[in-house]
């Protein structure tokens, strides 16, 4: 980003979006699909900023013009893993995490978007497998922790999902998905 000038449109959505002006936003993002320049940064961006807006179909093509223009970027792949799984392109998604963590391997955010989209199309070992990995490198991570409280319950493994849910509530008490999968969790195991 820092390479695009300070009245690029780009830039300017992306201030104005963290500034909380929504509207400001949309406007000079509008003009930042015309203007953006072919770099693959520029592009990441704009993908970027396009899935803050839910604005998917402009996202994937940006994010995909990105990969084309550096295939390095482990960011990218990632960002372009949560568009496709927001597609509904799941197994494409899983393909964007693994490329992200083949440049970027120890990535906690990245392999818990790839355990929660192996879940989703019933790959729960793979699912458990990655989300052990992340919790090895960030034991502390309550995404992680959640998520491997979420796949041991889909795996009927519910009281080792409920210390997982625990551990991750003991972290940070107001962590609200640990404490809603939680009282789920235990509806379950009371039934």
């Amino acid at each position: 980003m820092k390479a695009l000038p300070k009245l690029h449109p780009l830039r300017r959505a992306w201030d104005a979006w963290n500034s909380g002006r929504a509207d400001d936003a949309y406007a000079h993002y509008l003009a930042a699909i015309v203007q953006t320049p072919d770099t693959a940064e520029a592009q990441q961006m704009l993908g970027y900023l396009a899935l803050e807006m839910e604005d998917d179909a402009t996202a994937l093509c940006a994010l995909a013009q990105s990969v084309m223009l550096d295939a390095d970027i482990a960011e990218t792949h990632m960002l372009l893993g949560v568009a496709l799984r927001r597609k509904g392109e799941r197994e494409r998604a899983v393909e964007a995490f693994e490329k992200a963590l083949r440049l970027r391997p120890e990535w906690p955010d990245c392999i818990n978007n790839l355990s929660v989209t192996l879940e989703e199309i019933g790959q729960l070992d793979a699912a458990l497998t990655a989300v052990r990995r992340g919790l090895t490198i960030a034991p502390d991570d309550l995404d992680l922790r959640n998520q491997c409280g979420c796949v041991l319950c889909a795996l009927g493994q519910h009281e080792a999902g409920i210390a997982e849910y625990e551990h991750a509530l003991s972290l940070d008490p107001d962590f609200e998905p640990a404490r809603l999968n939680l009282a789920d969790a235990q509806r379950v195991r009371a039934a």
